[in-house]
């Protein structure tokens, strides 16, 4: 029965149709029983939080009176105290990395209170993660490799990552930093920034996790510093599920798990045997011969050479013909033209060198010998007495030629009398 009465004293009694007795049994609401973000991983020494409801057995109804709760696994027992039905209690994670149950009970309820939780029931799993992830290596760029302005642009990243537990993935980031080459201080950085990092593939978890990230180093790096020598510094940061770091060993800002050379725009000079052209295929001892070379440039910047041309002369003696130093501007060539005076008969190339390798030698061309020294090089070694009796000879020779011709003339000219001959 239930009765009202209001201030003027009227009163109004109604009995109850439904009949209810109070229950002092309570329980933990084991479907509400979670960790801390959803996660049941924690470093070996470090601490999580278990959350719970606390409600009555009977309607359901969340408990509003502080209720003591405890959650054990192994070994270990933690204590908390509810608030309005919702309890929050601290827990130690082990010194030994494994996979433990936990179970969890009320303790010290108020007089008449009665636990209905299922205290040997495994209400979760408590996972101690004692390895700490680590990057095995990378696997794009190539570390070895100086990675080309081509390239630049959506530049892409791979590394792999040794964490069999699993990787928080929205943690994982690339750092990078570019430092003028040969420095070794971080703070000398010309720019740096970071970005996330996604898993390629699996889920997240194993001894080679795949992650890549993508840096358009095309925007990054102005034109007017292309023509500089430049390092981009990368490394990894990030957490696997139970909170900790991935190393940091050659893997920070300081030491990163790689220094990669940006190509510098410079000249690229080219040399080839099409480049040299003889004024003279059919050269002559003593008579001069130009040589025409031509180098070009199909690089952006200008560029200098030094270009050491010799000669190999009757196949066999090298002499130097001259040392020259050649400027070329950037997309385009040059020609010079260099003087080559044969020195002896017989097969003769030009060769052609630069200090940085660069070869090229002709073909092989035969050099002659003046014809108009022919007679007198036969003259050479011959003592007085054969000299003049060859002078005399030759003098003889040419006083006979005379005769004939001028007796031959007068035999012309003689008239005949056909009279005499009838």
């Amino acid at each position: 029965m239930v009765e009202v009465q209001d201030d003027a004293g009227q009163s109004y009694s109604q009995e109850m149709s439904r009949k209810w007795r109070y229950s002092s049994e309570m329980e933990v609401d084991l479907e509400s029983v979670n960790f801390q973000n959803d996660n049941s991983y924690v470093a070996p020494g470090k601490t999580t939080k278990l959350f719970a409801d606390i409600i009555w057995s009977k309607g359901g109804q969340a408990i509003l009176e502080p209720i003591e709760i405890s959650a054990a696994y192994s070994d270990y027992v933690f204590y908390g105290v509810s608030d309005n039905g919702s309890s929050e209690i601290e827990i130690f994670a082990s010194n030994y990395s494994g996979i433990y149950p936990l179970t969890i009970d009320l303790v010290n309820l108020p007089v008449g209170g009665i636990d209905r939780t299922q205290d040997e029931k495994v209400v979760a799993w408590i996972v101690v993660d004692g390895n700490q992830p680590f990057v095995s290596s990378l696997i794009s760029p190539n570390p070895f490799e100086q990675v080309q302005e081509r390239d630049w642009k959506q530049l892409q990243f791979e590394v792999l990552v040794n964490e069999p537990e699993g990787l928080q993935l929205d943690s994982l980031k690339l750092h990078w930093l570019i430092v003028p080459r040969g420095i070794s201080l971080p703070d000398y950085a010309l720019l740096g920034g970071n970005l996330s990092m996604t898993v390629i593939a699996g889920t997240g978890a194993g001894s080679s996790i795949p992650l890549a990230s993508t840096i358009d180093m095309d925007a990054i790096i102005p034109e007017v510093s292309r023509e500089n020598s430049w390092d981009l510094w990368i490394w990894v940061t990030g957490d696997d599920l139970s909170g900790q770091s991935i190393s940091d060993k050659f893997n920070n800002r300081s030491i990163p798990l790689a220094k990669l050379e940006l190509a510098s725009r410079k000249s690229e000079l080219v040399l080839d045997s099409d480049s040299v052209i003889l004024s003279n295929d059919n050269p002559i001892v003593d008579n001069p011969v130009w040589i025409n070379i031509t180098v070009e440039n199909i690089g952006h910047v200008d560029g200098i050479t030094s270009l050491r041309v010799e000669v190999v002369e009757s196949g066999e003696e090298r002499r130097l013909i001259e040392i020259i130093s050649l400027p070329v501007g950037a997309n385009s060539s040059e020609s010079i033209d260099v003087k080559w005076v044969p020195e002896s008969a017989g097969a003769a190339w030009i060769e052609i060198s630069t200090p940085d390798g660069k070869f090229v030698r002709t073909s092989p061309i035969q050099v002659k010998e003046d014809s108009s020294a022919f007679v007198i090089e036969g003259l050479e070694g011959a003592n007085s007495a054969m000299l003049t009796g060859f002078v005399v000879i030759i003098f003889g020779m040419l006083g006979l030629l005379g005769y004939l011709v001028i007796s031959g003339r007068n035999q012309d000219e003689v008239v005949f009398d056909e009279s005499e001959f009838i």
